[in-house]
């Protein structure tokens, strides 16, 4: 398989609170990750490993009524405009289908990401995915 799942990395601020944080930390949430200059999964094996995240999602979601998430979309400056929109409300679309109401995603799409020449494959590839944090 030529795809990788990481850990969310979380950012946080002061407005987040610990509950939110220690909630999604403990879901294991994952980084949704895409083809270069798509806003489709990198392939079908990781669109079927996401729709199981996105079910554990779903199921923290329902035991925590006041949490709500934030999907912010990457993409990097060798990718055409508007992807990191296009992959957040991806996500974001997938999620309602499933049952999450609307009201509690948002979706923020994040200024590209530099790609470098001293960047491996796998640097690259996380420049284009979609992360999960607590809406604040």
């Amino acid at each position: 398989m030529r795809y990788l799942l990481v850990l969310l990395v979380l950012s946080w601020n002061t407005v987040t609170t610990s509950k939110e944080i220690m909630l999604l930390n403990s879901a294991g949430s994952k980084s949704v990750y895409f083809r270069f200059n798509s806003f489709h999964y990198s392939n079908a094996d990781h669109a079927k490993e996401m729709k199981n995240e996105y079910e554990r999602l779903k199921q923290l979601m329902d035991e925590n009524p006041q949490l709500e998430v934030e999907l912010h979309g990457y993409q990097n400056n060798q990718e055409r405009n508007k992807l990191a929109d296009k992959r957040a409300l991806k996500v974001k679309q997938d999620l309602i289908r499933i049952g999450i109401n609307s009201n509690r995603l948002g979706t923020i799409a994040e200024p590209p990401l530099i790609i470098t020449d001293s960047m491996d494959e796998i640097e690259k590839w996380k420049t284009q995915r979609v992360d999960f944090l607590p809406k604040h």
